[in-house]
């Protein structure tokens, strides 16, 4: 199990193809992970539907993705991910 006390962030990412393509190279292997995304939430995709996104903002950098591993497995992680 992935706790806040035992994981380790593996990569950090706005490209969701990135992650996916991460995600899948854990998963192959064997290595559990968790993923937490910032700037995609219901109430910010309700409000910019209402309210349109901001001038100037680009909607490929919207959304941060942040997977973590559990610390005994980061080695291993960072490696098949290089």
């Amino acid at each position: 199990m992935i706790t806040i006390f035992n994981r380790k962030e593996v990569l950090c990412t706005f490209d969701m193809n990135n992650q996916a393509d991460a995600r899948g190279i854990l998963a192959a292997n064997g290595i559990k992970y968790i993923i937490k995304t910032n700037g995609n939430d219901i109430n910010d995709i309700g409000a910019r539907s209402m309210f349109g996104r901001g001038f100037g903002e680009n909607p490929k950098f919207s959304c941060e993705y942040r997977i973590f591993v559990h610390k005994n497995d980061y080695d291993q992680a960072k490696y098949l991910l290089r």
